[in-house]
Formats: C-alpha cells, sequence, structure tokens
C-alpha cells in the first residue's frame, strides 16, 4: 500500500517566470517556519550562547552579545552589548531578566515616492524584567536584586541552555566518556534522583573570628562550647558533590541566653571573575536548654551552583553554650 500526503510547498523558479510579490514572500516562509521546526523539534528552547549579564556603570547593567532560542523555535541574536538602565529597580525585591523576540516593519519606501510600505522586516530582542513568578518558556538572563549596602546582586542560576535533544536510548557510554553528557547537562529532577538526596550531620569545630579572641568557642571532642562570656565562631558546612540546593539546617545543643545563627553561602562568581556577594540563606535566634531546632531554607535561596558555591554557618552565642550538632539537608 502506498499513500501520499502533501506537506509543504517550495517556490521553483524558471527562465521568462513572471514573480510577483507573494512569491518573494512564500520563499521566506518557506525558509523561516522549516528553520523554526528544526530549532523546536531537534533542539530544547534556551541560550545557546553569551548573554550574560554584568554589572555596568552605577544606574545600569550590560548584556554581552549571544543567541538564544525560545518555545517557538525562533532566534533571538543579541548582535552587540545592550546597556539597560536600572534606576527603576525597587531595593531588596528580586527581579527576573527576560529576554524575547519581536519584529516589526522597517525602511519605509515602496516604488514611488507616496508608497509608505516597509522594505525590510527588522528583528529585536526586547528585553523585560518583571518581579512576578516567570512563565514556562520564558528566556531568563539572570535573577536582579538591588542590595543597598552590597549594590547589585547578579543571580545567573535561573539561565536554561538550548540544548540538543537526544533519541531514546542515544546515551551510551560514548557520549558519558567524552562528556557529551554529564551531572551538571541533567535536568534537576534527574540530578536529584541521581544526585545527593539526605543529611549530612557534622560534629561543631567552631573557629574564631578576627577581633574577638575573648569570646572564641573551646573544640572539645565531639562538640564546641564557651563560657558565661558567650562566643562567636563559624564552621564549614561540607556540600556532597552532586548536591544543586540546600534544603534545611539543624542545631543540637544547649544555650542558657540564646545564640543568633547565620548561614551564609559563598564563593566563586565565574561570570565576573570575581568572589561571590556572601548570601544569608537564614538567620535566627535559637534558645533552649536543650535546643534541637529545625530550620527550612526559602526556595528561592535554595540553589547551589556545584563549581562556585561553598557554605558556612556563624554562631554568636550571648552567654553559656554548648554545641552538640550541626547538620545540613541536602537535595
Amino acid at each position: 500500500m502506498e499513500s501520499r500526503y502533501e506537506s509543504s510547498k517550495r517556490c521553483r523558479y524558471f527562465n521568462y517566470q513572471l514573480l510577483d510579490e507573494k512569491d518573494f514572500q512564500d520563499e521566506q516562509n518557506y525558509h523561516s517556519e522549516f528553520r523554526r521546526l528544526h530549532n523546536r523539534s531537534l533542539h530544547f528552547w534556551g541560550i545557546a550562547e553569551g548573554l550574560e549579564v554584568q554589572e555596568g556603570s552605577r544606574q545600569n547593567i550590560v548584556v554581552k552579545p549571544g543567541v538564544a532560542i525560545d518555545v517557538e523555535g525562533r532566534e533571538i541574536v543579541l548582535r552587540n552589548e545592550a546597556v539597560l538602565a536600572i534606576e527603576t529597580l525597587r531595593p531588596d525585591t528580586d527581579y527576573f531578566l527576560e529576554a524575547a523576540f519581536d519584529e516589526a516593519g522597517a525602511d519605509e519606501g515602496g516604488s514611488t515616492s507616496d508608497d509608505t510600505r516597509n522594505k525590510r522586516i527588522a528583528e529585536f530582542v526586547v528585553f523585560r524584567s518583571f518581579s512576578s513568578v516567570p512563565k514556562e518558556g520564558s528566556i531568563l538572563l539572570a535573577r536582579l536584586r538591588l542590595q543597598p549596602q552590597k549594590g547589585l546582586l547578579i543571580d545567573t542560576s535561573v539561565r536554561i541552555m538550548a540544548t540538543a535533544k537526544l533519541r531514546p536510548e542515544g546515551v551510551g557510554t560514548r557520549e558519558l566518556a567524552n562528556q557529551c553528557v554529564t551531572f551538571e547537562k541533567l535536568a534537576e529532577p534527574v540530578r536529584n534522583a541521581l544526585g545527593v538526596q539526605g543529611w549530612v550531620t557534622i560534629l561543631p569545630k567552631l573557629l574564631g573570628y578576627p577581633g574577638a579572641e575573648n569570646q572564641q568557642f573551646t573544640n572539645a571532642i565531639g562538640h564546641s562550647f564557651c563560657s558565661k562570656s558567650g562566643g562567636k565562631g563559624t564552621m564549614e558546612i561540607p556540600v556532597p558533590p552532586g548536591a544543586s540546593k540546600i534544603r534545611q539546617l539543624r542545631i543540637c545543643g544547649l544555650s542558657k541566653d540564646g545564640l543568633q545563627l547565620t548561614l551564609r553561602r559563598g564563593g566563586w562568581n565565574a561570570d565576573t571573575s570575581s568572589r561571590e556577594e556572601t548570601d544569608i540563606l537564614k538567620a535566627v535566634t535559637v534558645a533552649g536548654q536543650p535546643f534541637n531546632n529545625f530550620f527550612k531554607i526559602d526556595p528561592a535561596k535554595q540553589t547551589l551552583h556545584p563549581l562556585n558555591h561553598g557554605l558556612a554557618v556563624s554562631i554568636f552565642a550571648n552567654g553559656e553554650t554548648e554545641i552538640w550538632l550541626v547538620a545540613a539537608e541536602f537535595g
């Protein structure tokens, strides 16, 4: 059995053929539609290359040249740096920076002087910033937060990269060996399924702060303690390989007068080749005799970069205190 169904038509040219406007429009539509069909069918939408966001002067940010593919398969191409003003951002508010595709007629002037039809169609990159929850399929370049004391925070963890779609059973030992497929390239649900999920428990060893030599913790076997004069100390929270989020923090011990606990995320910012601005993920007051407290981390602050982020906890004890256990839940 054989059946034929027409799928499309393309222009066919020959000598002395009379061409009109529709022929040329059909020619352009054919190529643009099939290019976008290729992008949708063989690629996942996202950032293909570039479009890095960097801090510019005090009142603007800079978006580097680059390419993205949106959910409709349209190419978003920024050929030169874009400088965007940020003076309208409200302080201490998260904004998402989005790049979108648009097009409009350009170059007016037809065959006669009074003909105002456009001779070209210009394609644009439209940048938008918004504080609402992003829609599925948005090409997000960064999360921005203007901090009055620390300046502008540029978080690139919201970026989704475009990639090729893989056929079923298309990942074998060859793809793993040549790093075509790595842990970092897996989607978050897959990373969570394959990666680290669970608790890391630590017997505390609190190190002193410069300038607080008279208020340091004493580190014994299995715990840290301080006298009635209080103590100030900090310690690293080891991030296990494969962990992409920190979900909870736990602390156990004794404290007559309470303590202040702060969990911070810091490290290296690969986008700006400089130190990462330290973010406070959790700041709480703990009291009790004894205490065994669990603190959930805000989902908007849970993300950990596998190469660039580290965690540390600091404890300011107001009086006699013993810290017996610190733990963190990763996912």
